[in-house]
């Protein structure tokens, strides 16, 4: 029995869509008990946190939230390969993709340059002291795939309703509304160090949204994402901190 029978491609990609809204809370829910607010730290708290820290519960979770419902979108026949962008561009995309991204990806670099020189100063991002750490490169890249393929499932439930060319627009409006509704991500956007990961994500998902606007395949920005990353918080722009502390102390 086909699991379309008596119910409209639609209706269960919006039954996926509040499933994956009501699991990605939960997983940031883990994620607010993780970090722990002052006001809730008690014994018990603080053992249900080291206990989920341990266990890789929100890992795990991210994972089924991101990956598992496309992946179950595209066994059941409610998405295609194409809707998600997983196609390899002709050369004529290539082409007419990659000059308007290397644009934008400068105009990004720029931005994240005056934002790192101003907020992060004095401390640099978390990001920053990961992508150094050993094997950093390797933590942070599936990372940057769980993104991109949960802003892809967004894009294509905007194509599979029609929207036509403002698909594109429906997915970037989709997580922001996300992450407007995330009460971690307000509180990291306040606190200028912290927010520098959190605006580089914003860019790059215009950047994403443009890139398959062009090419109508996600492995373009996919690729600038995996190299840009790393290259801004691995050490571009944020001395380590042992090197800073030494140049502070001589001059």
């Amino acid at each position: 029995m086909s699991l379309l029978a008596g119910w409209s491609r639609q209706i269960w990609l919006l039954v996926l869509l509040v499933g994956t809204l009501l699991a990605r809370s939960g997983v940031r829910w883990l994620s607010l008990e993780l970090r722990g607010a002052p006001s809730r730290r008690s014994r018990r708290a603080v053992r249900w946190r080291a206990f989920l820290a341990r266990s890789g519960i929100r890992t795990t979770l991210r994972w089924l939230v991101y990956v598992g419902i496309p992946y179950v979108a595209l066994l059941s026949g409610l998405l295609f390969p194409h809707e998600l962008g997983l196609v390899w561009p002709s050369r004529e995309a290539w082409r007419q993709t990659l000059p308007p991204l290397a644009g934008l990806t400068l105009l990004s670099m720029a931005v994240f340059a005056h934002a790192a020189s101003t907020w992060g100063s004095t401390t640099p991002p978390p990001e920053s002291l990961a992508w150094r750490a050993p094997f950093g490169l390797f933590l942070f890249w599936p990372d940057i795939l769980l993104v991109h393929t949960h802003w892809a499932f967004y894009r294509a439930i905007g194509l599979v309703f029609g929207v036509g060319s403002s698909a594109v627009a429906v997915g970037v409006l989709l997580v922001l509304l996300e992450w407007l509704l995330d009460p971690a991500w307000w509180r990291r956007m306040q606190r200028p160090h912290l927010a520098l990961h959190p605006l580089f994500r914003v860019q790059s998902l215009f950047i994403a949204a443009v890139g398959f606007a062009l090419s109508g395949s996600a492995l373009p920005a996919l690729a600038l994402h995996l190299l840009l990353e790393p290259l801004l918080f691995g050490g571009l722009f944020f001395r380590p901190p042992m090197l800073a502390s030494r140049q502070s102390s001589n001059t």
